[in-house]
Parts: structure tokens; C-alpha cells; sequence
């Protein structure tokens, strides 16, 4: 399926759309109603949206799991996952058009094995899984009150993201156009659509300002009318344009580019990771081809070696230890060590991580701290 253009995914997903349509029909009225607007849709802009390598979307997300953010009744939750995927939703039920009973519906009419989870991104920064492929973003950012907060959150934890939001080109009392300039409009209550929950509309640049800062590379990018307000002469109004992007996280080729295992913390702005004392890592086939050793770029701090004296890191490769090493220098080092005893090229490497000491969580930090690894990679 990761081999599937846009267009592919297009057609599968009208069919599905149909199948979807007919089965909300013979769900038994309930004390909700349907979330009414069409969120396979979307697939057709998606085919005018993205180019090259980026319109084999599932190839992108590779075998990670897929969470659609602020998913409605889950069309595409349960589209994704009919082609294979394994697929998390994420929604607020208090903001939720039926308060997620249309979600949880169809998940139980389909049979389905969506994970479904209520939460508020805007305050809990804590995410379901610690690894996504792939992110869906649709419609939701202008509902949110932090967006940096949100952005910056998701680019630690997936790869890429489907992206759609309002964004604007002019503003109450400003004369000329500002889309080239990078701002976001606050929106009083009820001041677009009647909605209470839309707070933050940007412009062009600013959507792209807010990417940038937030950790997140464009890939596909591309601003569609709303409606025929933008030709030549009509009135034009706040959020009359809707920007599709799909964007990649600047950590996706860092360390995340293995599979977490425990011990880590997330990662810094800077790309880099705490450990606990005890982390693990897995390294898949697919990723390693046939390598030969394990290169582990890490910084000891100054404070642990204040503390401690001296640090050992111990490892275990596919249940083999290897040659352990203390450092009694704070800065950079590498851990460099042999894989070639017990590595093919067709089994997972998984390495256990231990060191003779980390520092305790304080009031300064409530993490236990090991060391900070800068790479980690297998050759």
C-alpha cells in the first residue's frame, strides 16, 4: 500500500466515503447527529496539492502509525486503516461535534481496532504513542489556542504532518493586503462563523513563519479560495483561503530514525535526547541493511561527573554484551563498538543501554538524567 499515489488513495476513498455513507445511515438514530461535513474530501485537494515523492503519502509514514488529530466521526481513521494502517484518533469530546459518539459508532459497527482517546492538546502535551509516521492535522489549528505549543510537540514525535488551516490576506481596519507579511489575527468569540473555538487565523508567511519555528520542514504547500470571493473585484473576508501543506520534522532523520525503546527523554529543540540511566533502542532490518557496528554520538555533562566522579556505559546487542567504557572527561564522545559477531542483514538489532550512575529528579528537574545522546546510528 506505501506504493499508492495520491490519486489512488483519491479513488479508494470515494468508495470507502460511499460505504461510510450507507452504514450511518443504518446505525439506529441516536442522541447525536453525523458530523455533517465530508472529511474524505479532503483527497481530492491532496491530489492537486502534492508532487514527487510526496504524493505516495503512505510511503512517507513507512510502517509507523498514522494519529488523525481532531478526527470528527474518524472517516479517515477508519480509511487508513482499511488499507492496512495502524491508526490512532485524538479529539476533545467537548469540542467534538457529537461529543465523539459518531466516532465510537462506527468504530463498533466497523469492528474496527482504531485506538480512541479523548484529550485536550491544547493543555496535555502527552501523546498516545511516542513515535508516529504520519500526522493529521486537518482543519484543527485555528481552533487551537497554543498552535506553537501543539506544533512543536508534534515534530518530536512524528515524522510528517497533513496540514490544512484558515489563513488570511487581510484584517479588520488594515487597508492594504498582508499576506506577505508574517502575522496571525486573534479572533474575538464568535467573530468567524458564529464558532467560539476559532482563535487563531494566519496569514500566508505567518502560517510558514509559525512551520519554521515550530521544527517542521515544508514539502508540499499550496493555498486554495474557500470559495469565488477571491476573483477580481469581490469582497474578500477573513479565512476565505485554506493552505494544505504537507510538512516534515526536521528530527526525522536524528535519532528518531530508530525505535525507541524506554530511558529516553524527548528531544531538544537542538535535535538531541536525555537518557535515564537505563535506555534501550531497536534498530529494524530494513534501516540497518547489513551493519557493523554501533556509533552512539553522546555528551557527558559536567554535573554528572561533579557528582559521580567517573561514568560507565555498558551495552547489550541482541542479548551480547559489549566492551563497556567510563569516561572521566565531561564533552563529547563517541561510543563506537563492533556488531559484526551477531548482526544479518534480515534480524532487528536491539541494544540495551546501562550506565553505573545518573542524577537523581530534582526540584530544578524532575527527569532522571544519564547522559545526552547526539546520534545514534548502526553502519
Amino acid at each position: 500500500m506505501g506504493s499508492l499515489d495520491v490519486s489512488d488513495l483519491c479513488a479508494q476513498a470515494k468508495v470507502f466515503g460511499e460505504k461510510l455513507a450507507a452504514l450511518k445511515s443504518r446505525i439506529s438514530p441516536g442522541p447525536f447527529t453525523w458530523y455533517p461535513y465530508q472529511s474524505l474530501s479532503a483527497f481530492p485537494v491532496l491530489d492537486q496539492m502534492l508532487t514527487g515523492d510526496s504524493r505516495r503519502l503512505l510511503g512517507l509514514a513507512g510502517e509507523g502509525t498514522i494519529l488523525d488529530i481532531g478526527c470528527a466521526d474518524g472517516d479517515l481513521a477508519f480509511f487508513f486503516e482499511s488499507l492496512g494502517r495502524t491508526v490512532e484518533v485524538i479529539d476533545n469530546p467537548i469540542t467534538n461535534f457529537n461529543a465523539m459518539c459518531g466516532v465510537r459508532a462506527l468504530k463498533s459497527a466497523l469492528r474496527s481496532s482504531v485506538e480512541i482517546h479523548s484529550c485536550d492538546i491544547d493543555s496535555e502535551t502527552a501523546l498516545p504513542s511516542y513515535e508516529y509516521g504520519l500526522v493529521l492535522l486537518l482543519g484543527v489549528l485555528y481552533h487551537l489556542k497554543n498552535p506553537f505549543l501543539v506544533l512543536e510537540n508534534l515534530a518530536k514525535r512524528a515524522r510528517y504532518c497533513l496540514l490544512s488551516t484558515a489563513v488570511t490576506a487581510i484584517v479588520p481596519q488594515v487597508e492594504t493586503e498582508i499576506s506577505e507579511s508574517p502575522l496571525g489575527f486573534l479572533a474575538s468569540e464568535r467573530e468567524l462563523n458564529g464558532d467560539a473555538t476559532v482563535y487563531w487565523i494566519f496569514t500566508d508567511s505567518g502560517l510558514r513563519r509559525l512551520l519554521e519555528r515550530t521544527n517542521w520542514e515544508i514539502c508540499n504547500y499550496k493555498i486554495f479560495p474557500t470559495d469565488d470571493r477571491w476573483k477580481e473585484g469581490s469582497e474578500r473576508r477573513i479565512a476565505d483561503l485554506r493552505a494544505f501543506c504537507l510538512v516534515r520534522s526536521k528530527f526525522a532523520d536524528q535519532p528518531a530514525s530508530v525505535l525507541y525503546g524506554r530511558g529516553w527523554h524527548a528531544p531538544e529543540d537542538e535535535g538531541w535526547r536525555w537518557t535515564e540511566r537505563q535506555f534501550a533502542v531497536r534498530f529494524e532490518s530494513a534501516r540497518k541493511a547489513a551493519a557493523s557496528r554501533l556509533k552512539v554520538g553522546l555528551y557527558v555533562p559536567g554535573p554528572v561527573l561533579a557528582r559521580f566522579g567517573r561514568i560507565t556505559l555498558e551495552a547489550i546487542a541482541n542479548g551480547m554484551a559489549l566492551a563497556p567504557e567510563t569516561f572521566t572527561v565531561a564533552g563529547e564522545h563517541e561510543y563506537v563498538r563492533s556488531l559484526a559477531p551477531f548482526s544479518t542483514a534480515t534480524s532487528d538489532i536491539r541494544v540495551d543501554f546501562s550506565l553505573s550512575a545518573a542524577l537523581a529528579p530534582d526540584a530544578q528537574d524532575g527527569r532522571e538524567r544519564g547522559i545526552v545522546v547526539t546520534s545514534i546510528s548502526v553502519e
